[in-house]
């Protein structure tokens, strides 16, 4: 449950982020991690943040909302009792791992993108600023939007697997363990296909 000065913190954070003051709602949800530092939404709405900025550190702040659910996660499965694997564990956050690959995907000048990729990319960017999600992907088939979200969260599963730090899996200190962009390895993301 939030406080009241988080809540207004996350909610300032939306509302900049929907009037495309993405610098301000940057600021406010950062505020809000100050009071609140394991917040896994949080860190996902800073992530959204800077990646609607072209931001790759949107990146870093993906994998620490990452590991924070996987955290989680491992939590949960040691208190009952149960084994996961890493990839069962990421399994348990797939919109965190699609939005991941978004920032390491269409973040990234060397991969290269198709027009129908980049016209996917751009609609995919205005759903995060709040634009109406069925307008956006009339001319896109659910089936195929939902295909290609799943391809996204594929990417990420083994993104996240490659990078994820698994042997400081119990910190919840993520921003001493995700630093910088240049810290990941992208070498899995090659074989990432749109279409």
């Amino acid at each position: 449950m939030y406080s009241s000065s988080i809540t207004q913190l996350n909610q300032r954070g939306f509302q900049l982020q929907r009037k495309g003051d993405f610098d301000g709602a940057k600021q406010a949800y950062v505020a809000a991690l100050v009071q609140s530092p394991t917040d896994t939404a949080l860190y996902n709405n800073v992530a959204k943040v800077c990646y609607l900025k072209g931001d790759p550190e949107a990146i870093v702040f993906s994998m620490r909302a990452l590991h924070l659910a996987v955290n989680q996660a491992a939590d949960q499965q040691r208190r009952s009792r149960q084994t996961l694997s890493h990839e069962k564990l990421l399994r348990t956050a797939p919109e965190l791992l699609g939005a991941l690959a978004h920032a390491a995907i269409d973040l990234n000048p060397r991969l290269a993108k198709s027009p129908a990729h980049q016209t996917y990319i751009a609609r995919y960017h205005r759903s995060l600023q709040g634009h109406s999600w069925l307008r956006l992907w009339k001319n896109v088939g659910a089936v195929e939007q939902q295909a290609i979200e799943r391809r996204y969260q594929q990417a990420g599963l083994h993104f996240a697997l490659d990078n994820l730090c698994w042997s400081q899996l119990h910190s919840q200190n993520t921003r001493a363990l995700y630093v910088k962009v240049t810290q990941f390895n992208f070498d899995s993301l090659r074989q990432f296909r749109f279409v």
